[in-house]
């Protein structure tokens, strides 16, 4: 909660030491929380505060909804949580660090609660009919300049609208499209996202095979998803032998398969495992690659 106000007289003066208690909502006997006007005639109660009861700048964090009482002499006021105001627009400024000039919660007890709603409200509604909210920021010269924007579509202004999400961002002083989703009239969904980019973790290295049935690879610092092994030339001149592996290619296997280019051949006791920060390699039980006693081996690994 967070709430803040001015007494003036009947003259507009500001009233010094005026009251103001909070109540929860409905309830008029028991004040959760009081305090004064100061010399300015200006009083603040809510969670960002720091004064105690009493003063004009009162520490509330309880939240929830509450009704305010303002007495200045025989003059009583009441702000009721209930309060519904219709004005043409709100313009609200915060200069303190930290404070955002606009705050909403629901305190309804559900699962998924409603906490805003933006309408677009045209009396001739037609298809495509478009609301936006428009970001901007100042720029070297103080003006304000629109750096993103997020748009709102009805395709379709019969009952059971289809409807379109757009999010656009600055360049160069325009915007661009950087993801849409939109329903057709027919019910087609279409997601679009705009020069998208995916951030690839990549890791090279070697080792050694022990001939075990389990070696763990260790210090590739990402989980593992696709995984390349071949023989370090000069290593063991009998076979040439590249494996691939991937954690999407059969489900039921910790590491999914093993494909041996050499051979042809798809094994799963190979590489049997990866892992958040490696793999783990397998000699099947009979000292075969990749993990054959004293065969170094290259590996590409991919996050």
């Amino acid at each position: 909660m967070e709430a803040r106000g001015f007494v003036p007289d009947d003259a507009g003066v500001a009233v010094v030491g005026a009251t103001f208690d909070v109540y929860a909502e409905g309830d008029t006997a028991s004040s959760l929380a009081n305090g004064i006007t100061d010399a300015n005639g200006e009083w603040a109660v809510g969670a960002s505060l720091a004064g105690a009861n009493g003063t004009s700048s009162v520490q509330f964090t309880t939240l929830g909804r509450f009704d305010i009482k303002i007495v200045n002499g025989a003059s009583v006021t009441w702000l009721r949580a209930f309060d519904r105001l219709g004005i043409e627009r709100v313009d609200a400024n915060s200069e303190t660090t930290a404070i955002e000039a606009g705050h909403f919660t629901s305190s309804t007890d559900e699962a998924s609660t409603l906490v805003s709603v933006s309408e677009g409200d045209r009396a001739t509604p037609a298809d495509g009919d478009a609301a936006y909210h428009s970001y901007k920021m100042s720029d070297s010269a103080g003006n304000q300049e629109e750096v993103a924007r997020v748009t709102w579509t009805q395709n379709d202004i019969n009952p059971s609208a289809d409807g379109e999400y757009l999010i656009q961002v600055a360049q160069a002083g325009s915007l661009i499209d950087v993801f849409k989703a939109s329903v057709a009239a027919d019910g087609t969904l279409t997601t679009t996202i705009t020069g998208q980019t995916v951030a690839a973790k990549i890791a090279t290295g070697t080792y050694s095979g022990d001939g075990e049935t389990s070696q763990a690879i260790t210090g590739v610092s990402f989980q593992v998803k696709a995984l390349f092994v071949s023989i370090q030339e000069g290593n063991d001149a009998s076979a040439t032998v590249l494996m691939f592996t991937s954690d999407v290619i059969v489900d039921d296997n910790a590491a999914g398969i093993a494909i041996e280019v050499a051979s042809a051949l798809a094994e799963q006791n190979t590489v049997i495992a990866l892992g958040a920060d490696g793999f783990t390699v397998d000699d099947a039980g009979g000292d075969a690659h990749p993990n054959k006693n004293g065969v170094t081996y290259n590996y590409l690994a991919f996050g």
